[in-house]
């Protein structure tokens, strides 16, 4: 029997979450120097944002550790990266990342190195290309036959590179020409593997995981709402085995 590592994609829709007062019982979660980053959004979208995406880590972490949310705090590498302290876990360390995109916040948690990307598909600039892909990229995405489609697979090229920045820990430290991601297949030469898939038709996911041993990878899928009372309420709506091109 083939063994499968399993990553969960948690994903909240935030279109209709816009409404901070409806969330105020949730800031008892975040620490002061989060309470301090969160109060200095002026938009009060991106406070939400902000507050949810804290709040589904924590809840998540403080369920796998048994320890309660609030009592969860967070570090920064110097590039920015979230990391757990040491201290937090006694056996393996736990790996996270977070992203967000026009309405839709993602979370991935696993055992090694991880980083996602979302990206809702929207009208390009193509010039841009040229300073942040490369040439075997950009002919990928300027083959494509119809202006979706292209859009599509700039999307698929811009969520791997920036999923592998985040994965590494690096983000946009490091200078996205000077590496390649894979085009179509998951597999690099080096120990990082590349998942791509769709979400409501309209967003672009990319998931990039440390993979030594080259285990098999099952993800599922799990949209949450979060409610007033800070309970999670999850409902999983698929798995997917293989990216999509």
């Amino acid at each position: 029997m083939e063994i499968k590592v399993s990553i969960t994609i948690n994903y909240i829709k935030t279109n209709d979450l816009s409404i901070l007062s409806e969330f105020d019982n949730l800031v008892k979660f975040l620490s002061e120097q989060e309470v301090e980053i969160y109060q200095s959004y002026k938009v009060e979208f991106k406070k939400v944002e902000f507050l949810l995406g804290r709040v589904l880590l924590k809840k998540i972490i403080g369920e796998l550790l048994n320890v309660e949310p609030s009592s969860i705090v967070f570090k920064k590498s110097k590039y920015g990266k979230l990391f757990l302290d040491n201290s937090m876990f006694k056996d393996k360390p736990i790996y996270f990342n977070l992203s967000h995109s026009n309405g839709l916040l993602v979370c991935v948690i696993g055992l090694d190195e991880v980083g996602v990307d979302v990206e809702r598909i929207c009208p390009v600039d193509f010039k841009i290309m040229k300073h942040i892909f490369r040439m075997e990229e950009i002919d990928y995405v300027l083959e494509a036959k119809t202006l979706f489609e292209k859009e599509s697979r700039f999307f698929y090229i811009w969520t791997r590179k920036e999923a592998f920045l985040k994965a590494i820990g690096m983000g946009f430290y490091k200078d996205p020409l000077s590496f390649q991601v894979p085009i179509k297949e998951d597999k690099t030469k080096n120990e990082y593997n590349y998942y791509t898939f769709n979400l409501y038709s309209e967003y672009k996911v990319s998931v990039v995981v440390r993979n030594n041993n080259s285990t098999p990878i099952q993800f599922i899928f799990q949209e949450i709402n979060i409610c007033k009372d800070g309970n999670l309420d999850f409902s999983i709506m698929e798995c997917q085995h293989k990216s999509i091109f």
